[in-house]
Parts: structure tokens; C-alpha cells; sequence
């Protein structure tokens, strides 16, 4: 779902160049008669780009009502057939467990802020003499790259148990060194160089979302006996909410966009406690791997 996820954020990078064109910017050139026009054309290139999008969800939600199952039709694991602690219930264990809360604070500070970061790209970039159009190649080919990363991230973390909170500082300090160099090229402290703003950009996107099946295969762990998905939803909540935060700082007038980088910097510098505070065990794993040996053993008397 999260490979799927990041592919739509791809797409969303070319496809919306595509369906509504720039505006001329050199108004002096224009007569007002012109002006008015092109604001019409972009104006009605915007509501075709939305009605794409209104499609797309509608075709969605159609397929979810004809074909939704409310369970695969075999149990990819012992616990997830047990029966789990109710709504309110398992809320209550993860708010009270001190791990499970430092993993969705981990996860929100470090991947919340990214996810907002992404649409509004473009104002951080623009300053430095990147058009829009580079700035959407460069969000097209960072997801995914990202998604890849996901999906090798996702394979590599039945094989990481034990190792979740190592592997897991070293990917945020790597995003670390691609963001304070994407920040200096674009503060200028670094000589201007689009091939290195493309690997820094890239780099850094990739290496902290491939964080995120981690963080939630950490956080089913440590939640347990509270549901996976009830996990998932309280760290995609609070995921959520930052970035609405994050892209409610564009209301304030007159304070730049200098911001933007050491935000990025900034969050995934404050995830690493978290990290590290955050109590790695492995009961679930530990309950289904006790069980399919039973189931083993009875099929080798068998």
C-alpha cells in the first residue's frame, strides 16, 4: 500500500505539469485582454486536473464496495487470528506503552514532515534557479526511486528482528547527510550544481522513507496485543496532523522559505531519541514462530 502510495506521488509530479501549463510571467508583454484569457485557460485546466483526481477515487470506492474481502482467505500468521483488545481498549495499551508511543513519534517527526515537504518542493528549489518543470522530474524520479526503496525495506525486515533500531538510526543519519547537503547547495554555501541537487534530493527522500515499513513492523511488535492496524492508524493520525502543521506555516507572510531546510534537518536530527529510547521486543514473532513449529511437529508425526 505504501509502494502504491509513493507511485501516486510520482505520478502527481508529471502528471499535473502535463494537464495545466505554467503562466507567462512577463506580464509587461501581455495585454490585459491576453492575461484575462490565460487565467480562464489555467482556471479550467486546474478543474480537469480535479475531476481526474474526483475519478480516480470514485473508481476506487466503487471497487472497495463491489470487491472488499474482510479477511484473506488464509491467516498469514498465528496472532492474527487471535482475537485483539477492542478499539478503545488497544488505544489505551498504546498510549500507556512508553516503546510504542516512541515509535509513532519516531515515525511522525521523521516521515510526516517529508510528506508534506513534498508538494511544496518546488518553493525551496524555485529561489535557486530550478524550474518548475526540473523541480517536477526531480519529485518524480524521488518517489520512485522511494518506492523501491520501500518495497527492499519491506523484504529486508522479517530478516532485521533485533537489529530494527540499528538499522534504523543508520537510515536516518544517511537521510541526514543527503539533506545538509541538499540545504547547503540551496543556501548557496556550496557552489550551485543540478546534478548534485538532484542525487542529494533524491538520496535523502529514498533513504528515510525506506524507514517507514520498519517503523511500522517495529510498532505492530511492540503494540502487541493491540491490533497492527490500529497501530498503523495512530501513527498515520499523528503522521497526518504534523503535516498539516508543517504546511499551515505558509499562511505567515515575509518569512521566506530558508525554513524549509533545516525543518528537515531539524526533525530527523529529533527522531533519533526516540529511537533510541524505544524497547525492542518480539512476542508476536516470537508466538507464531512457537506455534508453526507445533504445527510442524504434528505434521512430521503425522
Amino acid at each position: 500500500s505504501w509502494l502504491m502510495l509513493e507511485s501516486g506521488n510520482a505520478l502527481g509530479f508529471i502528471i499535473g505539469p502535463l494537464m495545466v501549463h505554467s503562466p507567462n510571467m512577463n506580464k509587461t508583454l501581455q495585454s490585459n485582454a491576453s492575461h484575462t484569457e490565460e487565467i480562464h485557460t489555467i482556471k479550467l485546466e486546474v478543474m480537469y486536473f480535479m475531476f481526474l483526481h474526483a475519478g480516480l477515487c470514485g473508481l476506487l470506492f466503487l471497487l472497495v464496495v463491489i470487491y472488499f474481502p474482510s479477511r484473506p482467505d488464509s491467516l498469514p500468521s498465528f496472532t492474527a487470528g487471535e482475537k485483539r483488545e477492542d478499539f478503545i481498549t488497544g488505544l489505551k495499551t498504546i498510549f500507556t506503552n512508553r516503546s510504542a508511543m516512541m515509535v509513532v513519534f519516531a515515525f511522525t517527526i521523521s516521515q510526516g514532515v517529508q510528506e508534506a515537504y513534498y508538494p511544496v518542493m518546488a518553493l525551496n528549489l524555485t529561489p535557486v534557479g530550478v524550474s518548475e518543470a526540473t523541480v517536477g522530474w526531480i519529485g518524480f524520479i524521488a518517489s520512485l526511486v522511494s518506492s523501491f526503496a520501500t518495497l527492499a525495506s519491506s523484504y529486508w525486515a522479517d530478516r532485521l528482528h533485533g537489529w530494527f533500531k540499528r538499522t534504523l538510526v543508520v537510515l536516518i543519519c544517511v537521510a541526514i547527510a543527503f539533506f545538509v547537503w541538499q540545504s547547503l547547495i540551496v543556501m548557496g554555501i556550496l557552489p550551485y550544481s543540478l546534478v548534485q541537487l538532484y542525487i542529494s534530493t533524491i538520496g535523502g527522500m529514498a533513504v528515510n522513507y525506506a524507514c517507514t515499513p520498519l517503523f511500522f513492523e517495529l510498532g505492530s511488535e511492540v503494540a502487541y496485543p493491540a491490533g497492527e492496524g490500529l497501530m498503523a492508524g495512530t501513527m498515520t493520525f499523528f503522521w497526518t496532523i504534523l503535516g498539516i502543521v508543517y504546511l499551515s506555516v505558509f499562511f505567515f507572510k515575509n518569512i521566506g522559505y530558508t525554513w524549509m531546510n533545516w525543518t528537515m534537518m531539524i526533525c530527523l536530527v529529533v527522531t533519533l531519541p526516540f529511537i533510541l529510547l524505544i524497547k525492542e521486543n518480539f512476542k508476536r514473532t516470537d508466538i507464531d514462530n512457537n506455534n508453526d513449529n507445533k504445527f510442524r511437529e504434528k505434521d512430521e508425526e503425522n
